[in-house]
């Protein structure tokens, strides 16, 4: 199966899908993930952690993150 994303990093923005919110709301939403896996404030999270956070499926990831189908 070939990966139709070109990237693992998030950054805050990447996560309006999942807050329905403002940036504000990401950027503690993004908090909110790095801190729940001990991650240093400068350690960037990744689909895997959001995947972890809320408990969902890979694809949705993806789907939610990179609006694409899989």
């Amino acid at each position: 199966m070939e990966a139709k994303y070109s990237r693992v990093i998030l950054f805050p923005e990447d996560l309006q899908y999942f807050s329905g919110g403002g940036f504000r709301t990401n950027y503690r939403l993004y908090n909110d993930i790095r801190n729940k896996f001990g991650l240093d404030k400068k350690v960037r999270i990744t689909i895997y952690h959001v995947r972890d956070y809320f408990n969902i499926s890979l694809e949705d990831v993806i789907h939610g993150v990179f609006k694409t189908t899989m």
